[in-house]
């Protein structure tokens, strides 16, 4: 199985987003799953991509390192697909205000914690990975790099979540090179993001 997924550049930005790879593979696994939603969803990044993504089944060689994996279960079954850089040129991009996201975001700096309690008008692994990164770049404003979104675990996945409060809390930082955020709806769990620096 091959799919081309349908990826522009975000903002000023002249990589392809971690939360646009994210959101479009969703997008075809609902598709191609349409009696069950996907669930113990597992996203993972090995490296940045500039050119069109591929999504594939199964490992492919002669395509280089794939760029993101995704594992998932539906039913009882466990699956996995796998993102590959195509070479083709990504010409179009959109624009994203990243502000509008944090702007109302409450951070406890010294408890690396931070809470948000109004619906921005975008999709939720956006809201997710914006709050991550502002809560990084506050909490941790002696680490030089640039902060990305390089994992992603939810136990499963709504596009846009109507929730009263949002809460994220980092709870393990390996050596100021990597860490994991626990997040919250309404004060359930929804997910853990990691963060790395480069």
């Amino acid at each position: 199985m091959k799919k081309r997924l349908n990826l522009q550049f975000k903002g000023e930005r002249n990589y392809l987003h971690g939360t646009d790879m994210f959101n479009e593979t969703m997008a075809f696994l609902e598709h191609h799953h349409p009696s069950s939603e996907p669930s113990t969803i597992d996203f993972s990044f090995h490296r940045m991509a500039k050119t069109a993504l591929d999504l594939y089944d199964s490992p492919q060689s002669g395509l280089g390192e794939h760029v993101a994996e995704c594992s998932y279960t539906i039913g009882s079954k466990r699956f996995k697909v796998y993102l590959y850089e195509s070479g083709d040129e990504v010409s179009d991009r959109y624009p994203y205000d990243e502000e509008e996201i944090t702007r109302d975001f409450e951070i406890n700096v010294s408890g690396r914690y931070g809470i948000l309690r109004t619906v921005p008008e975008y999709t939720d692994v956006e809201i997710w990975v914006a709050l991550t990164k502002e809560l990084h770049q506050k909490a941790l404003p002696e680490i030089t790099g640039k902060w990305l979104f390089v994992r992603g675990r939810f136990p499963s996945y709504v596009r846009l979540t109507q929730s009263k409060e949002r809460s994220l809390r980092m709870i393990s930082n390996f050596q100021n090179r990597l860490t994991r955020t626990e997040l919250l709806l309404d004060g359930k769990r929804a997910g853990e993001i990691f963060f790395s620096v480069i």
